[in-house]
């Protein structure tokens, strides 16, 4: 999604959240514990080259969190990545936090964003999770706002598609994620056995791989996401043009394409995906995400609730009460609740 269709998105949706809470201080400082990663099970002997590549030990990580100046609750958390790279600045995982008035322990979300700058679109579900009593972290992808390295230079070459950048966003984005889940877990606010997933669009695509690889989430909601990476980077879509032209150069067939993107595909670790933790939204005629790659993760992740809506990949901005209203509940829902309360669609278009 562009980043002007989500400045229109949130200037028609925006609503005033007025959440009430006395910060007691500006800044807080403290340790939590990381744990490690990854658990390899009994099916996963196919794949554990791949899992290998996530492997991070356990410690104590220091982390910071100082009140923004904002209406309600919310925070800016950093901390280091798990993931060195030569960039210093990338090197600190950047989050804000939306919290929650009411006391007692909460479920909480893990929010991922899409590919472009602004997280407006982010911040006004965020908010909405969090009026609705449910502490939600949005992270920031390596390379993004803060992370991307103040050599001007550097950074814009940063911006061109490079398969090896957008591997090292993708697998370190991971590690961030899993470092980020610990972290809300030590939140006295959270119930550390609920902590649920959000991504949207290239988050979304981000989410149901990490969901895979670390497969301890309470619930996981996808929005404008699929599998098959390269299927949908190679795409005639209209939305994807230019990154096709950009990426179909850099391997001389997509079957190779898909091989040296298996390291963060979500088909690759969908069956470690707990059945029954995982709810899908995506636009019937979208122009970004093949329908086909929808419909592959849909299957891999075996065949969850889908709701589809008869628009673009952007086009959801009009019925964005009713994801968040939807999103909001699936991710709160009580571990035996139903995974959907309301009826979805299959990617043919039946009614479940």
């Amino acid at each position: 999604m562009n980043r002007l269709s989500f400045h229109f998105l949130c200037s028609i949706c925006w609503f005033p959240l007025a959440l009430a809470l006395t910060v007691a201080n500006a800044e807080e400082c403290g340790t939590f514990t990381a744990t490690a990663l990854p658990r390899i099970g009994p099916d996963d002997s196919g794949i554990k080259d791949l899992l290998a590549l996530y492997a991070t030990p356990a410690g104590e990580i220091a982390y910071r969190m100082e009140t923004l100046t904002t209406s309600g609750p919310v925070f800016e958390v950093s901390f280091p990545s798990p993931l060195t790279t030569p960039h210093p600045e990338n090197n600190t995982v950047w989050c804000r936090y939306f919290g929650v008035a009411a006391p007692g322990r909460h479920p909480a979300v893990i929010m991922l964003h899409h590919a472009e700058g602004a997280t407006l679109l982010e911040d006004f579900v965020a908010r909405k999770l969090a009026a609705d009593g449910l502490p939600t972290l949005l992270v920031q992808f390596p390379y993004y706002g803060k992370r991307r390295p103040a050599d001007k230079a550097l950074a814009d070459s940063l911006k061109q598609t490079n398969l090896e950048a957008l591997l090292t966003v993708l697998r370190q984005g991971i590690l961030d994620v899993h470092r980020a889940k610990d972290w809300l877990r030590s939140r006295p606010e959270v119930d550390p056995n609920r902590i649920g997933m959000l991504g949207i669009s290239l988050g979304a695509i981000a989410a149901a791989t990490i969901a895979g690889v670390d497969p301890d989430f309470h619930r996981v909601a996808l929005l404008l996401g699929g599998g098959d990476i390269a299927g949908i980077l190679s795409s005639d879509l209209p939305g994807m043009q230019r990154t096709r032209q950009q990426f179909i150069r850099l391997a001389p067939s997509l079957e190779d394409l898909r091989n040296k993107l298996r390291p963060v595909e979500p088909l690759a670790f969908a069956h470690r995906v707990p059945r029954g933790t995982v709810l899908m939204v995506n636009a019937r005629r979208d122009d970004h995400i093949p329908v086909s790659c929808t419909e592959r993760l849909w299957k891999a992740l075996g065949e969850p609730p889908i709701l589809w809506y008869d628009t673009t990949h952007v086009g959801t901005a009009v019925h964005l009460f009713d994801i968040a209203n939807r999103v909001s509940a699936f991710l709160g829902g009580q571990p035996a609740a139903p995974p959907l309360p309301t009826s979805a669609e299959t990617p043919n278009g039946r009614k479940e």
